[in-house]
């Protein structure tokens, strides 16, 4: 083999090389876009701005639950009474006042938790100020119900990555 032919081969073989290299670092440096937390659509935009507002008195009416259930689990009728109290005002005024969602599913869901945890603040402050009408399964199956809703709105909330 030649000189010249052996100099062909080389500068060929890196050729080659540079352009598998340059290949393969073009294929490995792509990568998928990232997903961002900015929206997407203007509806997407709609239910973060109406999130920013509405999740505090969302966290509040969360709160108030598991605090209900957790003093009537003590029997802490102190804790139940700011609880309730808390339940009645995060959910009936506060929460409902950023009704409705931009999304309707999440409105019919915020909506039946609110109905049932002001249900059931009622019949917790009523059976504190002393009625004599016993609520205990109609008030567990209303907190129960109300976790329920409040939960399902939450998944879909964080199904549209808006905590993010």
């Amino acid at each position: 083999m030649s000189g010249r032919a052996w100099w062909a081969i080389i500068a060929t073989s890196i050729v080659a090389t540079v352009a598998l290299a340059a290949v393969l670092i073009s294929i490995v440096t792509h990568r998928a876009p990232e997903t961002s937390s900015a929206p997407t659509t203007a509806a997407d935009a709609a239910m973060q701005q109406w999130w920013a507002a509405a999740q505090e008195h969302f966290d509040t009416l969360q709160n108030a639950v598991e605090d209900t259930r957790k003093g009537l689990a003590d029997q802490d009728e102190a804790v139940l009474q700011k609880s309730c109290q808390d339940m009645h005002d995060a959910g009936a005024v506060d929460l409902r006042a950023h009704l409705p969602a931009p999304d309707p599913d999440v409105t019919a869901e915020i909506d039946a938790a609110i109905n049932d945890a002001h249900e059931a603040s009622h019949m917790c402050l009523a059976a504190i100020s002393g009625s004599l009408n016993s609520y205990a399964g109609e008030f567990d199956a209303d907190l129960e119900q109300a976790d329920k809703h409040l939960q399902a709105a939450l998944a879909m909330i964080n199904k549209g990555r808006l905590t993010a």
